[in-house]
């Protein structure tokens, strides 16, 4: 039987090099955005955190929790439980929330619906402020950066492996930065819209009647976003995994960048 002489896959070393890559970018991003945050006095961003604690207790009467009831009211044979909640994430910002869970027993089955809404640490005063964690899109952007500038990421060094054109010729810069886009950008989508829906609620959504409405508009169609968010994460899990189990040494954005991943030497020289 012939040896097969395709380029191997790489799969754990280039899935090894990606993590080791991230880790680096996001606490890079972590330092650069608490430094910008500190130095323009700005109280924007938000980190949440690798690690979140959340603390609740019942919450108290209030005209705000009056508001609330009334603008959404429990539906007839429902029952709602609010606790007032203090989430920390470790290293990160303390937020105070008001966590409204509305839930019924039919039969064997309990339905529920629940919706949160940021408040003042007393749990009296809704909380309009911008909470904005960018770090995963500043992290990806940075991950392209050095990628481009340096020719070989970090993870790629320390795994051994290398980039080169098909043609065998110097991987120009120009092709390291379209494979880069191709390889991250999907990824750096989902983060951007994060971001931007944050920017968008807090926009929209900037006093309390206005975030109930949608948080109602949320309730209502929670269905239809959970089948669209699946419906998105299909086509990025089949431009990631499908193309590197069947093609040796590629994927889609390294077939549409003329690229494949090679071992290599110290010097980031392809060992054939």
């Amino acid at each position: 039987m012939d040896k097969d002489s395709r380029p191997k896959r790489y799969f754990w070393r280039r899935g090894a090099a990606f993590v080791v890559d991230f880790l680096l970018a996001y606490a890079w991003a972590l330092v650069i955005l608490a430094a910008a945050n500190a130095v323009t006095g700005s109280d924007v961003y938000y980190w949440r955190g690798i690690a979140t604690r959340t603390a609740c207790s019942e919450a108290a009467p209030s005209p705000l929790l009056a508001d609330i009831n009334a603008s959404l009211p429990v539906v007839a044979g429902w029952s709602r439980v609010v606790g007032l909640c203090e989430v920390s994430a470790v290293g990160g910002k303390t937020q105070h929330i008001l966590a409204v869970n509305d839930w019924i027993r039919d039969a064997n089955i309990t339905k529920t619906g629940s919706f949160t809404i940021p408040v003042s640490a007393a749990g009296d005063e809704f909380d309009s402020s911008l909470r904005l964690d960018p770090t995963v899109l500043v992290a990806y952007v940075l991950m392209i950066a050095w990628a481009w500038a340096a020719g070989r990421s970090p993870g790629k060094r320390l795994l051994g492996l290398a980039v080169q054109p098909v043609t065998g010729t110097d991987q120009a810069g120009s092709r390291a930065l379209r494979r880069e886009l191709l390889r991250l950008g999907p990824l750096a989508l989902l983060p951007l819209v994060d971001v931007v829906t944050t920017l968008a609620t807090w926009r929209l959504a900037d006093t309390l009647p206005a975030y109930l409405r949608f948080m109602q508009f949320i309730m209502n169609n929670m269905f239809v976003l959970i089948a669209l968010s699946t419906v998105l994460g299909l086509p990025i899990a089949i431009y990631y995994v499908i193309p590197l189990l069947r093609w040796r040494g590629q994927t889609f954005y390294d077939r549409l960048a003329r690229t494949m991943v090679v071992r290599a030497n110290g010097n980031g020289e392809s060992l054939g």
